[in-house]
C-alpha cells in the first residue's frame, strides 16, 4: 500500500482501504469548481476499464468462427480468435476467453462466483472454465436509443458439447428453418426478449445466437463465403488476447454531448472537446488485454492518413485529462458526498496505475496506447465484475418482484370485479369448514394457475396428500428473489386494523384512507408454504411482523390502487402502520 499525506491509495491485491483525513489545501482552490467535470470524466475513465471485467456478465453470449480448427494453443495462451463469421455490418465486437483467464492463480477463487452470476451457463450445462471463447457483436448501433442489445451472441466450448440439447433448453419454443443448405432454430415467441431470436449449431464446439433471421442469414452467409470483414487484418494483433474488442467510432460520434459553455465546467469542456476530436479523426478502435504479456493495449485507426498526427494530439490530451481526473478523484475523501464510492476505489486506483505507466506511439495509419498491468489487476477486474453482476442481478430480481406484485394486484382487482369484494385472507371451502388461502383463490386469475385451481381439493386440508402435489408447483408469481422453494414470498397482513380483518373481504369503498395509501400485499421471507392459509398477523399494540428479508436495502409493497413501491428497512414505523390501516383516518405526506 502506498500512502500519502492527503489520501490513501488502494492495494489491488489486498483490496483494503484506510481512512485518512483529507487536507483540501493539497488540491487548490479550483477543485470545487471542477468537481462535476472531474466526476463525469472519472466515471468515463473507470467504465472504460470496467468493461474488460463486466463483459462476461451478459445473459447469453459467445463467439466462434465456423469451422475454426479446434487445434490447441500453447498451455498459457489461447489460439487466435478468427472473425470470418462476422458480417461486414458489425460495428462492435467483444471477445472474452474465460477458460484461459480462469487459469490465473488470482482468479481461481472467483470462478465459482462467476458461474453463480451467469445462469445461462447452468442452462447450457457448462461452467465458465468450460468456455474457450465468448463473443458479442453489434450491428446498427444507436446509442441514443439506450444500451444496444447484441445482434450476434455466440458460445464456443473448450471441448465438443451437445449444443443442440443446450439450444433446446436456452430457447425452448422454436421451429426449424432450412436456408441455403443450413438449418437453424427460430423462436416462436411473438413478444418478449426472445421474440424472433434464432440459434444455430455451427459445429461441435460452437453455438450462435442472432437477434433475428436477417442477422442469422448475414452470419451464415459470411461464414460460407469466407469473406473476412475489412478490419480483419487489424484484428489479428488482438486475436489471441484474453479480452479483446473492436468499436466503430461513428455511432459514438453521433451521441457525444456538446461541451458546456459554463466557466465552471472547464475540465469537462476540455474533455468533450478532445473526445470530439478523437471521434472525428478515428475510424475504428481496438482494445485488448493480454494476461501473459501483463499488458493492456488500445489502437485507434485514423479515418484519413493525414489525420494521424491530429488524432495523436487529441488522444494525448485526453489521456492527460484522464490521469488528472483520476488523481483528483483519489485525493477526495472516499465515500463522502460528491466523492468516489469505497467499492469503486480499487478499480479507480488500477486506472491510475495504467494511465501513469501508459505510452503513446504513432504509426503510419494509427495511434497505439499501451500500459502494463500491475500485480493483482486481474483480481480487481474480477471483483468489479462480480460486484457489477451482483448489482445487476439484484436489479433483475427486484424488477421481477415488481412484476409479480402488479400481477397479483390485477388478480385481486379481477376477484373484486367478480365477487364485489376482496377475498378474505383465509377462505372456507364448499363444506364451510375447510380453510384455504387467498393465494389459492388467486390461481384462476394467474397465467397457468387455472389447472392448479381445478386440481386443488377444497374439501381437504392444504397439506393433504393430494394438495401436497400442488404445493410443489408454486406459480412464479408467488416467489421473489432467486431462492426456489415451496414457500410464499408475498403475504397480506391480517387483523382488525388491516385490509384483511376476518372472514369477509372488504370492498374498495371501505378503504377510506385512500387506495394509494393502503397496503395490500407485502414482500417478506417466511417459511410459510404458499398454499397454507396463513399470513402475517398485525395488531396496533404489538411489533410489526418481520417484512422483507429478500433484498438488502428494503422490500416491495403493493398498494390497493395497484402501484408498487420499494420501502427502506429503516422506514418510520408510524408511516408503515398508517399504510397498513385502510380506514383509520391516517394522513400521510406526499
Amino acid at each position: 500500500m502506498r500512502c500519502a499525506t492527503s489520501h490513501c491509495r488502494i492495494c489491488p491485491r489486498a483490496m483494503c482501504v484506510q481512512a485518512v483525513r483529507f487536507d483540501r489545501s493539497t488540491v487548490g482552490p479550483s477543485r470545487c469548481s471542477l468537481q462535476r467535470g472531474r466526476l463525469f470524466f472519472t466515471a468515463v475513465a473507470a467504465c472504460s476499464f470496467w468493461l474488460l471485467a463486466s463483459v462476461g456478465g451478459t445473459s447469453a453470449g459467445a463467439a466462434a468462427e465456423q469451422g475454426e480448427s479446434a487445434q490447441a494453443a500453447t498451455a498459457n495462451q489461447p489460439a487466435a480468435f478468427g472473425v470470418s463469421w462476422c458480417p461486414s455490418a458489425i460495428e462492435a465486437l467483444i471477445v472474452v476467453r474465460p477458460a484461459t483467464l480462469l487459469e490465473a492463480e488470482e482468479l481461481r477463487s472467483v470462478a465459482a462466483t462467476v458461474n453463480q452470476y451467469l445462469p445461462v451457463l447452468e442452462a447450457a450445462g457448462l461452467g465458465a472454465a468450460d468456455l474457450d471463447a465468448v463473443a458479442l457483436a453489434w450491428a446498427g448501433i444507436d446509442f441514443a436509443a439506450g444500451p444496444p442489445q447484441p445482434s450476434f451472441t455466440l458460445l464456443r466450448s473448450v471441448r465438443p458439447h451437445n449444443w443442440l440439447q443446450a439450444a433446446d433448453r436456452l430457447l425452448p419454443q422454436t421451429v426449424t428453418v432450412q436456408a441455403g443448405g443450413r438449418e437453424y432454430l427460430k423462436s416462436t415467441h411473438s413478444v418478449g426478449p426472445y421474440a424472433g431470436t434464432c440459434v444455430a449449431v455451427l459445429d461441435e464446439r460452437t453455438l450462435l445466437f442472432c437477434r433475428d433471421e436477417r442477422a442469422m442469414q448475414a452470419a451464415l452467409d459470411a461464414g460460407e463465403k469466407g469473406a473476412a470483414p475489412s478490419w480483419a487484418a487489424a484484428w489479428q494483433e488482438h486475436a489471441a488476447a484474453e479480452v479483446a474488442g473492436m468499436l466503430v467510432l461513428e455511432p459514438l460520434r453521433r451521441v457525444l454531448p456538446e461541451p458546456p459553455p459554463q466557466a465552471d465546467q472547464k475540465l469537462l469542456q476540455r474533455f468533450l472537446d478532445d473526445a470530439h476530436r478523437v471521434a472525428e479523426e478515428a475510424d475504428r478502435a481496438f482494445l485488448s488485454l493480454h494476461r501473459q504479456q501483463h499488458g493492456v493495449k488500445a489502437v485507434l485507426y485514423a479515418s484519413q492518413p493525414e489525420g494521424v498526427e491530429r488524432l495523436e494530439q487529441a488522444l494525448s490530451r485526453l489521456l492527460e485529462l484522464a490521469a488528472t481526473s483520476v488523481q483528483q478523484a483519489l485525493q477526495a475523501p472516499a465515500g463522502a458526498q460528491g466523492g468516489v464510492p469505497l467499492d469503486a476505489l480499487p478499480l479507480l486506483d488500477l486506472c491510475n496505475s495504467l494511465l501513469k505507466n501508459g505510452t503513446l506511439v504513432r504509426g503510419p495509419d494509427h495511434v497505439a496506447w499501451q500500459s502494463e498491468l500491475v500485480p493483482g489487476a486481474l483480481e480487481v477486474l474480477a471483483e468489479s465484475f462480480v460486484s457489477s453482476r451482483q448489482a445487476a442481478r439484484w436489479a433483475e430480481l427486484r424488477h421481477a418482484s415488481v412484476i409479480n406484485l402488479k400481477v397479483l394486484g390485477i388478480s385481486m382487482h379481477n376477484y373484486h370485479d367478480a365477487y364485489k369484494h376482496l377475498p378474505a385472507a383465509v377462505l372456507l371451502g364448499k363444506d364451510k369448514k375447510t380453510e384455504y388461502s387467498w393465494r389459492v383463490a388467486m390461481l384462476p386469475y394467474l397465467e397457468g394457475g387455472g389447472p392448479l385451481y381445478e386440481t386443488y381439493r377444497m374439501d381437504e386440508p392444504w397439506n393433504s396428500q393430494a394438495n401436497q402435489k400442488i404445493l410443489a408447483r408454486r406459480p412464479k408469481n408467488f416467489g421473489a428473489g432467486d431462492v426456489q422453494s415451496n414457500f410464499s414470498d408475498y403475504y397480506v397482513l391480517t387483523g382488525p386494523d388491516t385490509l384483511f380483518p376476518g372472514r369477509q373481504g372488504l370492498r374498495y369503498t371501505d378503504v377510506t384512507d385512500g387506495v394509494s395509501n393502503t397496503l395490500m400485499i407485502v414482500e417478506a421471507r417466511h417459511e410459510i408454504p404458499w398454499t397454507k392459509p396463513e399470513d402475517l398477523p398485525y395488531a396496533a399494540d404489538k411489533p410489526i411482523p418481520k417484512l422483507g428479508g429478500i433484498f438488502p436495502q428494503g422490500f416491495h409493497i403493493l398498494f390497493v390502487d395497484g402501484s408498487v413501491r420499494f420501502v427502506s428497512h429503516d422506514v418510520d414505523q408510524r408511516v408503515l402502520r398508517a399504510l397498513i390501516t385502510p380506514a383509520a383516518g391516517d394522513t400521510l405526506e406526499p
